[in-house]
């Protein structure tokens, strides 16, 4: 992701849950730059791997 700028805000987001509306949620928030992903849970080993 980009550096914001000094008039830019970033939400910091994270997402519990990497089925698949987490999965699509966290697709989309990883697309936008002014959002940054800070944390994903997911008690399945393959979800966690799914969103790297």
């Amino acid at each position: 992701m980009n550096p914001p700028s000094s008039a830019q805000r970033v939400l910091k987001f994270g997402v519990i849950g990497i089925g698949n509306a987490g999965g699509g949620v966290l697709r989309l928030m990883k697309s936008m730059p002014q959002v940054d992903v800070v944390a994903i849970a997911d008690l399945r080993p393959a979800g966690r791997r799914s969103a790297e």
